[in-house]
């Protein structure tokens, strides 16, 4: 289940907020102080985290800043809620590394929209750096067991695969034959390669 962290310190907003995620089906914890927000963000690493501007102990500013200089929470994406309108609070807001910021009233509709996005984009971000890993385990998989001026099976390769063979039984049960093997070792092989191709 998708987690969402609140750190608002309006009793009745952070309360409507929460209500409206719930009935969305995310899971939702919320705080009223951006001291307990940040110490939640690193103990629970919710999927997203909706904060207010103005609290005590920590403003929002603070929070997300806390937040971005933290690997463990340091991608988790950050929408602000505030009614702060100014563009230079804003402006603030995204060099520190919010992600979206919302000013207050905003409707149900709004929020909801914001959350989708930035779920979204976390998601395509991570199906792409999970895309990459994979092509990069079969490149280091391909230079394992294969010659890198051949392109032909390297002897690790092949004593895997001979392993393999070798290590099976029969239909009848019997242990398989012995394998014969010819290995052959070619003197300034590289140096060939170079001069003729």
């Amino acid at each position: 289940m998708t987690k969402i962290l609140i750190v608002e310190d309006n009793d009745s907003i952070r309360d409507s907020i929460l209500e409206i995620l719930e009935a969305e089906g995310y899971e939702a914890i919320g705080t009223q102080e951006g001291k307990l927000g940040y110490e939640l963000a690193i103990a629970e690493v919710p999927d997203l985290i909706l904060c207010d501007v103005t609290m005590p102990q920590l403003d929002g500013y603070e929070v997300l800043a806390l937040i971005r200089q933290n690997p463990i929470a340091t991608t988790i994406p950050f929408i602000f809620l505030t009614a702060k309108s100014a563009k230079g609070d804003f402006r603030l807001a995204m060099e520190l590394g919010a992600d979206d910021y919302l000013t207050k009233p905003f409707t149900r509709a709004e929020l909801l929209g914001a959350i989708d996005a930035q779920l979204q984009k976390k998601a395509a971000t991570h199906a792409y750096y999970i895309k990459e890993i994979e092509i990069k385990e079969e490149q280091l998989d391909y230079l394992m067991h294969y010659d890198s001026l051949t392109g032909l099976p390297n002897r690790l390769s092949l004593q895997e695969k001979f392993d393999r063979i070798g290590g099976g039984q029969t239909l009848d049960g019997e242990e398989s034959p012995m394998i014969p093997m010819l290995y052959v070792s070619l003197d300034r092989f590289n140096q060939t390669i170079e001069a003729w191709g």
